[in-house]
């Protein structure tokens, strides 16, 4: 029974998975309708990306939800509005098909990112 009362050091992975698992419990609740996320996957591993990015996007109906995000990948095709900032200024916004069009910084951005993938 002593062993349970020491405190146990998490890493900053396990810390964000119990975060998201909160965070869950309050947005299915139902009584959540807004939430804005900073970086919500910045330290999981590519599977728990996927699931977390998974879980959010299918509980998303009715809902509205802001990510902050440097990391292109399954949001950029799923969002419904893209804003691009630059300087901590907004410089294009638009769906992702609309801002590869432009040509502009998302593209930019984009591109640099998936080149080790082409």
């Amino acid at each position: 029974l002593e062993e349970l009362r020491r405190p146990v050091e998490v890493s900053g992975r396990e810390k964000q998975r119990i975060v998201v698992a909160r965070t869950f419990m309050r947005f299915n609740s139902g009584k959540i309708w807004f939430l804005a996320v900073d970086e919500p996957s910045s330290a999981l591993d590519a599977e728990g990306e996927e699931l977390l990015l998974d879980n959010l996007l299918w509980e998303r109906a009715g809902k509205t939800i802001i990510f902050v995000t440097h990391r292109f990948g399954k949001l950029t095709k799923q969002a419904d509005l893209i804003v691009c900032m630059k300087e901590g200024k907004i410089v294009e916004s638009g769906s992702h098909h609309e801002l590869i069009k432009l040509d502009g910084e998302y593209k930019k951005l984009y591109d640099i990112q998936a080149s080790p993938f082409r």
